[in-house]
Formats: C-alpha cells, structure tokens, sequence
C-alpha cells in the first residue's frame, strides 16, 4: 500500500489482521478514486459524501436551470 500516508495506512492494516472491514471515502467519486482505494484495502466505501452530493446538485440545478431563464430574461 505504498500511496497512503502511514497514518491512515496503520488502521487498514490492523483491522485487515484482524478480519475487519475498512469503511474509506471515495472523494470525489471517480472511476480512478474508487479502484485506488480497493487498491489501498478499502471493502466499504463512501462513494462522495453528504455535502459533496449537495453542492453538486446545486451547481446543476443553477447551470441546467437558473442560468437559461437569467439569459432568457436578459434578452440574450
């Protein structure tokens, strides 16, 4: 597991010697990301988190949304 820094390189190994699983995050939520931290030990992930799927759904609402009608009102 050479690209975890030891601190979080430590827990997954203890817990991997004692059979536990290792719930990690996957951050943003990449197809890259994801096979890094299977690759790392991970067995439960997190695809994204709460907030990160917030602002997300944020951003498309005002891009798919909010931002034709201020174009359309803008005359443009």
């Amino acid at each position: 597991m050479p690209d975890l820094s030891a601190h979080r390189r430590t827990p997954l190994l203890k817990c991997r010697a004692k059979g536990l699983g290792v719930l990690g995050p996957v951050v943003p939520p990449t197809q890259e990301n994801l096979k890094q931290a299977i690759a790392d030990g991970y067995n439960m992930i997190i695809l994204g988190n709460d907030m990160w799927h917030f602002q997300k759904a944020l951003k498309e609402l005002v891009n798919d949304q909010v931002e034709p009608v201020r174009k359309e009102l803008a005359g443009e």
